[in-house]
């Protein structure tokens, strides 16, 4: 079955299985609070489904929201981490301009 853009499998006891391995992801990538908080939120809706409290269908929709919410997550922080270069360069590019227009005002305007 695929839902979401993330491909799930429901087999005949009722659990759900995601292919994108959102699960095998979590545990990849560094813990932070956030990839604990996705554990949990996995376990919580593996849980439920086993009771019976989500029908197959709701837990792979549940695993897809969650699965976008991993990928969110990554993509904030890989945009962060790109990011710091681009606010130096930014940074430098606001000092030379005005280390440039006051040096230049100094030489030809009239500082009086």
């Amino acid at each position: 079955m695929r839902t979401g853009g993330v491909a799930a499998t429901v087999d005949s006891s009722g659990s759900t299985t995601c292919a994108e391995g959102v699960a095998g992801a979590a545990h990849a990538a560094v813990d932070s609070p956030e990839i604990e908080h996705i554990k949990l939120q996995l376990k919580e809706i593996d849980a439920d489904a086993a009771l019976g409290r989500l029908a197959p269908a709701e837990a792979v929709a549940a695993k897809g929201e969650v699965a976008r919410e991993l990928l969110r997550l990554k993509q904030s922080n890989s945009t962060s981490a790109d990011s710091r270069p681009r606010r130096l360069l930014t940074g430098g590019a606001v000092a030379v301009t005005a280390l440039l227009a006051f040096g230049i005002y100094g030489a030809l305007g009239r500082p009086e």
